[in-house]
């Protein structure tokens, strides 16, 4: 039916309501109906007004709590890329060790086998043609001694010179060392089978570590975007009178990449596997580890060798001598090495790890192995640092100007002005808000923390790294939760009290007011910032009268912690 259609048959309906008893039943039904269509409009009025409010209220939850979310995420992601980079730290540095070793054995061999063969080359002993012919009389400790010297011919001498007699157990120390090589290589220890995976180790390491600074750095930007975006998206019967602040902590202050120390490369290793009883690098690397020390105070964690007395050290002694053999007639003369034409040499060669190309002091084995360089929590982040706080701010419209051909706006013309906000003698507000907070965290099932508190201290809550409390980034399943308001940019005392609230030193003081009066954080719908001279004046904003902050003063100001009180903020 058209608009003419219902006006025809209102009229018609009036003129006979008019004729009945001179037009009582007319006065009567409209005494009547005014109220009662008075109180409806009143009463559907103020229900506009709630569920616009809610609605205000739901965009602002959906858009913490959705930011929280990504949150959750990226610290699920960066826990993963932890742990993955943990298990391939642990086992790189395994098998350098292993390769070094390896490589170290294979070199000094070289070495000794270069002397052996210059002294096999070289040697020319003395036959002395006594009990034990072949004796070797040319000897590093006989040569220079005077009888032989002198004499030339070794007599009284064969036992002393019997124990230096060949070197057959040279050979085989040399075969010992081939299967030795091949051993290692079957169990895959030696350098064909660690090399090529010492590459892959360090290069993955390379990535991992570029994908924790890659979602670092997307992590505040993605946090934000994503409140705005979901916030718009929950406003969709509004136009654009409203604006959204999105206010997160300082990631600088929530996150710290580890540095290297003893206590920190324990708190890394747990993150390969929590269930560990023992973090020692000990049990975790093997023997030998005592020589592979954490290189301290730069960032990350790589092993570097530490030079002992016992470790990676070899020594020998190596001798030849040329005797001059001389047949005189039927009279054999043994000169010894000092005579013309005879000549000995010797030498005392020592090897340490450092005079190996491949290993360096202070730098991991060969520059091959990348420093690892996990991501942290620091105790700040379940403060302020880690609060997500949504606040959407718009200006309170004309419930009734839907029934306007305009449609909704802040007014309505005619007898529907009277709910103009301006025609409401300051008793309505102009601006309605909503604010809500969120942070990601996870729940601990008291299965895995009775687990998880037999195993170490490492694994749970806060760790002490170079003096500075680090909270170790290992759970992979973070969600979202709700924060009081209040306590957003309060620190939680920790995993056994998550609902007591120590106040954060760093928040900056009461969070509706810094939130509300931030004329910098505020944005339109498209992610503009507001002008701030198109901002509300919050505090001059005339406000009910319970709120003021001094009842007798004239300047009427909004007391924001009566405020925080009445919200439950």
């Amino acid at each position: 039916m058209t608009t003419g259609g219902v006006l025809k048959v209102f009229f018609q309906r009036c003129a006979l309501l008019c004729k009945g008893n001179d037009g009582a039943a007319l006065a009567i039904t409209l005494a009547f109906m005014l109220p009662v269509c008075i109180l409806f409009i009143g009463i559907y009025g103020v229900g506009e007004i709630v569920r616009q409010k809610i609605e205000l209220q739901n965009a602002a939850d959906a858009a913490a709590y959705s930011a929280a979310v990504v949150q959750a995420d990226y610290l699920s992601r960066m826990a993963t890329v932890n742990k993955a980079m943990a298990w391939t730290y642990v086992d790189l540095q395994k098998r350098s060790f292993d390769a070094a070793m390896d490589m170290f054995c294979e070199y000094i061999m070289k070495q000794f086998k270069s002397d052996y063969e210059k002294c096999q080359r070289l040697n020319r002993p003395c036959h002395m043609h006594v009990l034990g012919t072949n004796y070797n009389c040319g000897t590093d400790i006989l040569v220079n001694n005077i009888v032989l010297n002198v004499t030339g011919n070794g007599l009284g001498l064969p036992l002393v010179a019997k124990k230096f007699n060949g070197q057959t157990g040279v050979d085989k120390a040399l075969i010992s060392q081939l299967y030795y090589v091949l051993a290692a290589n079957l169990k895959g220890k030696g350098v064909v089978a660690n090399l090529p995976k010492i590459y892959k180790y360090s290069y993955s390491i390379i990535n991992m570590t570029k994908k924790l600074i890659d979602l670092h750095s997307e992590y505040p930007k993605k946090i934000k975007e994503t409140a705005r975006q979901v916030a718009v998206a929950n406003m969709v019967e509004c136009k654009d009178d409203y604006i959204i602040n999105v206010t997160t902590g300082d990631e600088k202050l929530s996150f710290f990449f580890m540095t290297g120390s003893d206590d920190n490369e324990k708190a890394f290793i747990s993150f390969a596997d929590p269930t560990l009883k023992d973090f020692s690098p000990k049990s975790v690397f093997g023997a030998g580890t005592d020589d592979w020390i954490v290189r301290k105070g730069s960032l990350g964690f790589w092993r570097v060798y530490k030079q002992t007395s016992t470790h990676l050290h070899a020594k020998w002694d190596w001798f030849w001598t040329r005797w001059v053999h001389v047949q005189v007639a039927d009279v054999s003369m043994h000169l010894p090495p000092i005579a013309p034409g005879g000549a000995y040499g010797r030498g005392h060669p020592e090897y340490h790890g450092y005079d190996f190309n491949i290993i360096k002091e202070g730098y991991p084995i060969g520059l091959l192995v990348t420093p690892a360089v996990p991501i942290t929590l620091l105790p700040e982040f379940f403060g302020k640092s880690g609060s997500i706080t949504v606040a959407i701010a718009r200006k309170t419209p004309n419930p009734l100007a839907a029934f306007t051909p305009q449609g909704r706006s802040m007014t309505a013309p005619g007898i529907l002005s009277a709910f103009n906000v301006s025609a409401a003698g300051g008793n309505r507000p102009e601006y309605m808000c909503a604010i809500s907070s969120a942070r990601a965290a996870y729940k601990q099932y008291n299965s895995d923390k009775k687990k998880k508190l037999e195993s170490s201290e490492y694994t749970v809550g806060y760790v002490k790294a170079d003096r500075e409390k680090t909270w170790n980034l290992s759970e992979t399943d973070w969600d979202a939760v709700f924060l009081p308001v209040r306590h957003a940019w309060d620190l939680c005392a920790g995993v056994s009290a998550a609902q007591t609230f120590v106040p954060d030193p760093l928040s900056g003081g009461n969070i509706l007011k810094t939130v509300m009066l931030d004329k910098n954080n505020w944005t339109d719908k498209d992610g503009k910032k507001v002008d701030k001279k198109d901002l509300p004046d919050w505090e001059n904003i005339k406000p009910p009268g319970g709120l003021v902050k001094d009842e007798n003063s004239k300047d009427n100001k909004l007391d924001w912690e009566k405020l925080s009180k009445y919200l439950g903020h």
